[in-house]
């Protein structure tokens, strides 16, 4: 196997490469690899490098568990592998199924997971989940992020509500888009068989971020959406790939959408669900 100067070309276009600051990381990379990176010649060294739509998707969970933390919600994650791969990596990277968990109160948690399995009915009840897709035997669903919002009943958590966000990094959603995701409104509950995703939001990069209902009537506010519980909406959050000046508005004052989002979902479902913020 021979070894030889890397060639690399240079990659144009993309919401993300508009980013001042994505086009500053990105000419730091391509220094150091021009610098350092070899390539080898031949089957043994083959490495697939992540998508940047794989990177989107990534991105925005770590953005949606940051904006409930700044709203205060003090979430945790379940194991220690996102801690393990930080030690062990240059790289960013996590597992499907990373879950955090926080407290709206003492009896009402907040469980947001990344890229969880929703397995059938039978599989489920084996495998303790608390959502499945209704019917045995069929394949598994995977939608990007699963927001629980879970009650205590009695020694357990039961979710009595649940959201799910599935990102496209495309600048335009279609009705093919809406019916790809339209199945996730079907998760039911494994402990009571009921329907309990309500929100079905789709996550696009957007030079124009910003809160879209797809319902005309509703909309999204502070205090989440304008809407009884047991409704089924959906909503569009179109984000930008920028540095936040401070911790809720860009530098050009708009307000990040992804702080909109977990503040408007918090103050619904304590409201929805009558609990009170958790005790200090």
């Amino acid at each position: 196997m021979s070894a030889s100067k890397a060639d690399l070309v240079a990659v144009r276009g993309g919401a993300f490469q508009r980013s001042p600051e994505y086009q500053m990381l990105l000419s730091v990379i391509r220094r150091f690899l021009i610098a350092n990176a070899v390539w080898y010649e031949g089957d043994d060294n083959w490495v697939v490098t992540k998508l940047t739509s794989r990177l989107f998707e990534q991105w925005c969970y770590l953005r949606i568990v940051e904006a409930f933390r700044n709203c205060g919600l003090e979430l945790r994650e379940w194991t220690d592998a996102l801690r393990e791969h930080l030690r062990s990596r240059f790289i960013l990277d996590f597992d499907r199924g990373l879950t955090f968990e926080g407290a709206l109160s003492t009896d009402l948690r907040l469980r947001l997971r990344y890229e969880p399995w929703i397995l059938g009915e039978d599989s489920a009840v084996s495998a303790k989940e608390t959502l499945c897709r209704g019917l045995s035997g069929n394949v598994a669903w995977c939608p990007d992020v699963v927001i629980e919002c879970l009650k205590r009943d009695a020694e357990s958590w039961r979710p009595v509500y649940a959201i799910v966000l599935d990102s496209k990094y495309t600048t335009r959603i279609t009705s093919q888009h809406w019916s790809d995701t339209s199945k996730y409104l079907e998760i039911r509950s494994t402990e009571t068989k009921r329907q309990v995703v309500r929100q079905l939001w789709l996550i696009i990069p957007s030079d124009l971020p910003g809160i879209k209902s797809e319902d005309p009537a509703l909309q999204f506010n502070d205090t989440g959406p304008s809407c009884p519980p047991d409704e089924a909406v959906r909503f569009r959050l179109a984000v930008a790939p920028i540095q936040f000046a401070t911790k809720h508005l860009g530098r050009t004052g708009e307000a990040d959408p992804f702080h909109q989002f977990a503040s408007g979902t918090v103050s619904f479902l304590r409201r929805q669900f009558g609990a009170s913020a958790p005790e200090t």
